[in-house]
Formats: structure tokens, C-alpha cells, sequence
């Protein structure tokens, strides 16, 4: 096979995104996942955006494309403990957590190693996303995420953690969404959270 890919049309989309969001405090990360090509991933991050990334290996090509760990973020479900490790090593941008688990983990991981991991909670906000029943990710009785629920009493217990700076949120309710009724509930919840957690 052979691919063809526009660096002109992928720098003008990631503008269009850019000036959409002038004159706030933005970056944007690419995820590695949907093209980890090295021409690509290193276009974009000329062009002024970071990579996400959701394992070992798409951080090592996120480097080798000369992204630094500043402009990586980590994302995805199971992450290893060598993961995480190597993550802490490259001093990336910030570890979504899934889980209260993966947070205990990561604490005494980054403990261990003298390190502090910036760690944004992965919200499960239960907005049923307009794609594919098995393609969303954003509702209750989706295995992603931590429940909207108790995401103030997790937070806190990030706070409390050796080895863990919180700081932020992260949503991610589905993929192939065409519908942006959907992204507006969830960022609506995410918005209220935020705030809520910023005046605590």
C-alpha cells in the first residue's frame, strides 16, 4: 500500500483549530493513535501541537519524532508499571487516570522514584455519546473513567497522594461522533466539575 498525506491540509486544520480558541490559554495534542506515522506526528508538532499518546511505544515515536516529554501527554486504559515509568522519565505533560487503582499505582510508582506525576482525571460524566453503542465511552455502564459521581471525592484523594500534582480533568466519551449535542452535555459536566473543584 501506498499512503498520501497532505502536510499542507494537516497544518491548515490544526490553524482552523488554533484560531477557533485565540486569545485563551490552549494546546493541543494530537492522538498518536489515529496516524503514529513520523512524517505526521512530526508535521503537527512542527505546527505547534503535542501528541497523545497510550503506551510505550507511541511515546518512543512521539520522541523519536522530536516531540520532548513536555508535549506528551499519556492517555489509555491498563498502562504497565514500565510505562508509567518511562512516562516519569521523559517528564511528559500529564498521565490521565482511569481509575482510583491506577492512581494509587502511579502515586507510589512516582514516589518511588523522587518524581511527581501531573495527573488529570479520565470523567466518566454518563452522556450516552450519538455513535456506535460500542464505540461510546462516556456512560454509566461504559468500563472508562472515573463516575462523574464521586470525581470530587477522587480528586481530593489525588491531592492527598504522595508523588501526585492534579492538574486537570479529562473527557473522552466515544469516537465517530457526528452529533455535537453530545460533546456539549458532556463539556457542560465537565465545566460545572471544573469549577466546583477550583472553588473547593
Amino acid at each position: 500500500p501506498f499512503y498520501v498525506y497532505s502536510a499542507g491540509a494537516m497544518r491548515e486544520r490544526l490553524a482552523s483549530l488554533f484560531s477557533a480558541f485565540a486569545g485563551q490559554r490552549l494546546r493541543v495534542f494530537y492522538a498518536a493513535k489515529a496516524n503514529s506515522n513520523l512524517a505526521v506526528l512530526r508535521t503537527l508538532h512542527a505546527a505547534g501541537a503535542g501528541i497523545e499518546v497510550v503506551s510505550a511505544g507511541e511515546i518512543r515515536r512521539a520522541l523519536a519524532a522530536g516531540v520532548p516529554g513536555s508535549g506528551i501527554v499519556f492517555a489509555g486504559v491498563a498502562k504497565r508499571d514500565d510505562e508509567i515509568r518511562l512516562a516519569l522519565d521523559i517528564g511528559l505533560a500529564q498521565l490521565n487516570v482511569e481509575s482510583v487503582p491506577e492512581l494509587q499505582r502511579i502515586s507510589e510508582i512516582a514516589s518511588g522514584m523522587g518524581r511527581t506525576a501531573p495527573i488529570a482525571l479520565r470523567i466518566n460524566p454518563d452522556v450516552a455519546a450519538a455513535t456506535h453503542d460500542k464505540i461510546a465511552t462516556g456512560r454509566k455502564g461504559d468500563k472508562f473513567g472515573i463516575a462523574y459521581t464521586v470525581a470530587p471525592e477522587v480528586y481530593a484523594l489525588a491531592q492527598r497522594l504522595p508523588g501526585i500534582e492534579p492538574v486537570g480533568l479529562h473527557l473522552h466519551i466515544g469516537s465517530q461522533i457526528t452529533d455535537v449535542s453530545s460533546f456539549e452535555a458532556a463539556y457542560e459536566r465537565g465545566v460545572k466539575l471544573f469549577r466546583e473543584q477550583r472553588a473547593a
